[in-house]
């Protein structure tokens, strides 16, 4: 038996097809072992990592901020939805469930926080965003499930 794996992993190329075949997939399982115990690994890594102040890991906050300038650079903001006028607008809006109307928010209590790039950070309350310029716009939505 030695002496047979010993001919399979040998150079040499007088392997008959059953023993190239045997090799081939000693190999591969050998190489899908290694790769997903790293993965494994690696996602334990990165579960147990600790959590900078905005709740985010530094490592995947990097990545983010890495994908974010990669693809502001290959996107264009002239790349738009297409507007059209009011009245092209539906006159009766289907509504999409009712799930989040249901709670009852303390809007006295309730703030949105905004976190910008340089780490200052935004806190308004209800009745502030209720003071902001509002605006209208009417585009096609396709909804694709």
């Amino acid at each position: 038996m030695a002496n047979y794996i010993k001919t399979i992993f040998s150079k040499s190329s007088k392997l008959n097809i059953n023993q190239l075949i045997l090799r081939k997939t000693v190999v591969s399982f050998f190489f899908f072992f290694v790769l997903a115990g790293a993965a494994f690994l690696g996602w334990k890594w990165l579960r147990y990592q600790t959590s900078s102040a905005s709740g985010t890991r530094p490592l995947l906050r990097s990545v983010l901020n890495a994908n974010e300038s990669i693809f502001s650079l290959i996107l264009s903001d002239k790349h738009l939805a297409k507007t059209y006028p009011e009245s092209a607008a539906a006159a009766n809006v289907r509504v999409n469930g009712y799930e989040g109307l249901k709670t009852k928010l303390d809007s006295a209590a309730w703030r949105l926080t905004v976190i910008r790039k340089n780490g200052d950070t935004l806190s308004l309350t209800m009745d502030e965003i209720k003071k902001l310029p509002k605006t209208d716009i009417v585009f096609n939505f396709k909804c694709i499930f």
